[in-house]
């Protein structure tokens, strides 16, 4: 309960972004080993900022093959668990993790790059994925 005992609404999202099959995946293993193993003092994710966060985790899924033998691509997958909407959520990360965001799906496909890599338009992308 927060607010003089208002409910505060809680939400969870699933991400899961194809990474380009160009880029060297490890090193965004590397990456994301780097956050995990320093979640106090990374400099990358500042997760201290994000006040409606609960729990969040980036991780990689490779070599999957379905039933019917199909194989899929390598995609990192983002879960969080947080107060408020996905889309509070969301700018909430943004807002504090800008820059490491574009870091992370840098590797992955369809993210947008440069100037048109505005929150509004990586929301948007983080939504379909």
């Amino acid at each position: 309960m927060k607010n003089n005992e208002r409910y505060t609404g809680q939400g969870g999202i699933t991400v899961i972004a194809e990474i380009d099959s160009a880029v060297n995946t490890q090193e965004l293993y590397t990456l994301l080993y780097h956050i995990g193993d320093n979640i106090k003092t990374t400099p990358v994710i500042d997760f201290e900022k994000m006040e409606g966060l609960h729990f969040c985790r980036w991780f990689i899924i490779e070599g999957l093959v379905d039933a019917t033998g199909c194989t899929f691509s390598a995609s990192l997958v983002y879960a969080a668990y947080y107060d408020g909407t996905a889309k509070y959520h969301l700018n909430e990360l943004l807002n504090n993790c800008l820059s490491s965001v574009k870091l992370i799906y840098g590797y992955c496909k369809e993210f947008p790059v440069g100037a048109a890599a505005t929150n509004e338009a990586i929301i948007i992308i983080l939504k379909k994925a």
